[in-house]
């Protein structure tokens, strides 16, 4: 069961971050920094009353298994590009025990029909270069490179 996120789920919430964060972390350290889960829950607890924020949380007998963390963008025209409103997936995690149950594809399936009712002509999202089981997961869902952002270590 997929449900969405309010204020009182921030413990949940906080509990579940180090599923995706503590990947990213080992992986590049450099960018990614390790956590405190009471600057956690003030980051949880402000994204959620943001306008346009929208988390989901799969739990199964009780016990909170993964989440994603949404946000609606609205974009304006320019003299380039026409209005747009897109998803973004900013996060999206289960935990080490809950994986290959098809929960991952649940939240997605969740984040995607909320694009949906919301009028979202995408939904987009970023992943590290590193995280190739990630992008192979997203690739298998029909997701495709957009844009390639490139950095240069200083």
């Amino acid at each position: 069961m997929i449900r969405t996120a309010k204020g009182a789920d921030v413990p949940r919430l906080v509990q579940l971050n180090p599923s995706v964060h503590d990947v990213h972390l080992a992986a590049d350290p450099v960018h990614y920094a390790p956590t405190e889960a009471a600057a956690v829950a003030d980051w949880y607890t402000a994204k959620l009353a943001e306008d346009g924020v929208l988390v989901g949380i799969v739990e199964d007998c009780g016990a909170d298994l993964g989440f994603v963390l949404t946000v609606r963008v609205d974009r304006a025209a320019t003299p380039f590009s026409h209005a747009r409103r897109t998803l973004v997936v900013d996060q999206l995690a289960v935990v080490d025990g809950a994986r290959g149950r098809g929960l991952g594809g649940a939240l997605m399936d969740w984040a995607e029909a909320r694009a949906r009712a919301l009028g979202c002509a995408s939904v987009v999202l970023d992943v590290a270069a590193f995280n190739t089981h990630a992008e192979g997961f997203y690739r298998c869902r029909g997701y495709v490179p957009q844009m390639h952002r490139m950095g240069l270590a200083l």
